[in-house]
């Protein structure tokens, strides 16, 4: 596919809030659909493309107000889980880097780097100005290439040698979808959010895995087990995947309690959470004894239903903060034996996130949503299962005392 086609799918995506790989993929689909052979029709193959996104930004147009049959789609229901956003630029960059610190040579031939070197004289760029310059050197299908650039892109990572090394986007492919970063600098900063929600989109009552991505995450933070509307786009591909929608989720995200009853939006909720939860998730509900053979089982699932929820009575609880926020909640299974010869037995560890509200003590009954992680101690010993927790419901509010001992951080389980 040439480079004109690439760029016009490429500003079509921006345009319409949709990610590069569908409209890819709907070009695609478009070319299939018309027996279109590219190598002789490209023009026709453009025009009928047009002719689609013309369609779809009329579409959007038309449900400025509504988004009943148009492109964005009005969501009622639940979150179970919500992970905090991420920068997941950032994450790579730190990744690669230390690879690059761990062994130069085998990171900068399998493309990963491109590696920058300052030049003393002077360059003259293209507005024909005097300024310095740096030599960029990456390998591109097994050979070394080389140009010289006026200033480096915003990725770059200073390494204490005085050299650069800027990260390189290696995926060549998304499935059958070509990716247009391919080869290039990885972006400096792109924030994603990933959840489960369990509700109506666009009429539709179901479990819903939503991805959110770019800046507007930040500040997207429903609570969970609570009531919310929002607008989001429907997976054209999936009908089990939702995505945020640039600003319009982040806009559109109200509570439904805080709606008054006269509101055309506001709606008389006869949905019970616990049973929505177990009917619609039931594999992966596990009892707090069974947490073991459940964590061993996981990796079975796609990583989106990786998640766990059970449910138990809240031993103990500590709010002083380790080092990465998190405060930590332990809960207990009541009916199950207790080994008094172990002192130390306080229930499963629960990790709990800074922008998560703990407003309940001692004796609480709750359920717990998350992911379950196992560590080991100094010696190479498993330590028990912990949960890194992205949901919570309390069903049963105590106000037992909780503690707020300076956490020592001997048990890296969260990560």
């Amino acid at each position: 596919m040439n480079e004109i086609i690439m760029k016009e799918i490429t500003k079509a995506a921006k345009l319409l809030d949709m990610s590069e790989e569908d409209v890819l993929a709907k070009f695609n689909d478009i070319c299939t659909q018309n027996t279109i052979d590219m190598a002789k029709e490209e023009l026709l193959a453009r025009g009928l493309f047009r002719q689609w996104f013309s369609s779809v930004k009329s579409m959007q147009k038309k449900s400025t107000t509504t988004t009943s049959g148009g492109f964005f789609k009005n969501a009622f229901g639940f979150f179970v889980a919500l992970d905090e956003a991420r920068d997941m630029m950032e994450m790579s960059r730190t990744r690669i880097t230390n690879e690059y610190r761990r062994d130069s040579e085998v990171t900068y031939n399998l493309g990963k780097v491109a590696v920058c070197t300052k030049i003393v004289d002077n360059v003259i760029n293209s507005e024909h100005e005097v300024t310095n310059g740096f030599e960029i050197r990456m390998m591109r299908k097994g050979e070394e290439v080389v140009k010289v650039l006026s200033s480096l892109p915003t990725n770059h990572v200073e390494l204490d040698n005085g050299q650069f090394i800027v990260p390189i986007d290696t995926t060549e492919m998304y499935g059958t979808t070509r990716n247009t970063n391919f080869n290039k600098p990885l972006p400096k900063s792109e924030f994603r959010r990933s959840g489960v929600f369990i509700g109506e989109v666009d009429g539709v009552m179901g479990k819903y895995f939503f991805n959110y991505k770019g800046v507007h995450t930040k500040d997207f933070n429903p609570r969970t087990f609570e009531f919310v509307h929002f607008i989001c786009i429907l997976n054209s591909r999936d009908a089990t995947k939702i995505h945020g929608a640039t600003d319009k989720t982040l806009a559109s995200l109200v509570y439904n309690v805080d709606l008054n009853e006269d509101d055309e939006n506001y709606i008389n909720v006869t949905i019970d959470m616990q049973d929505e939860l177990m009917s619609r998730s039931e594999n992966n509900y596990c009892a707090l004894i069974d947490l073991d053979r459940y964590h061993s089982s996981v990796n079975d699932k796609v990583y989106a239903d990786r998640f766990v929820f059970t449910d138990g009575t809240v031993s103990s609880v500590n709010l002083n903060a380790t080092a990465n926020g998190n405060r930590i909640v332990n809960v207990t299974d009541l009916n199950a034996d207790f080994d008094y010869s172990d002192g130390f037995n306080n229930g499963t560890t629960c990790w709990i996130p800074a922008h998560m509200n703990i407003d309940f003590g001692i004796g609480s009954q709750v359920i717990v949503v998350g992911r379950t992680s196992q560590g080991t101690d100094e010696d190479g010993n498993l330590r028990p299962i912990s949960i890194n927790v992205n949901g919570l419901l309390v069903m049963d509010k105590r106000g037992g005392d909780v503690s707020h001992e300076e956490v020592v951080e001997d048990n890296l389980d969260w990560f």
